[in-house]
């Protein structure tokens, strides 16, 4: 019974590590998409939409989001309208980092996993 319980014990452990691990990778790369589509995406005129961005974590005890969003009732026709906007910003000011850091985020999770295990 000792070995079973120790061997409990130390799964236990195990996915208590691995949960911070996660965590802290998918929180590393969430904060480069935000940083990424805030300082060098987002089209600014007057400054509001870029200041109403909000990285906002959502943590149950089976899912763990970062919901980034800019918070402006303009949002939404900015990212999806096709407008020309100036110095070089885009329009899908949020999806396109998501997607450059897809693969990153993937393989930072895979790590984290992994250097615990």
């Amino acid at each position: 019974m000792v070995g079973s319980a120790a061997c409990v014990a130390k799964i236990e452990l195990k996915a208590v590590l691995v949960d911070a691990s996660v965590k802290k990778a998918v929180d590393e790369v969430c904060n480069e998409i935000f940083l990424f589509s805030t300082k060098i995406c987002v089209p600014i005129l007057s400054g509001t939409l870029k200041s109403s961005a909000k990285d906002v974590i959502k943590e149950t005890s089976t899912s763990y989001i970062h919901d980034i969003s800019y918070n402006t009732r303009y949002a939404w026709y900015v990212h999806e309208m096709y407008l020309q906007h100036p110095h070089n910003k885009v329009r899908k000011y949020l999806e396109d980092p998501v997607n450059m850091y897809r693969a990153k985020l993937m393989v930072e999770i895979k790590d984290a996993f992994m250097e615990v295990i």
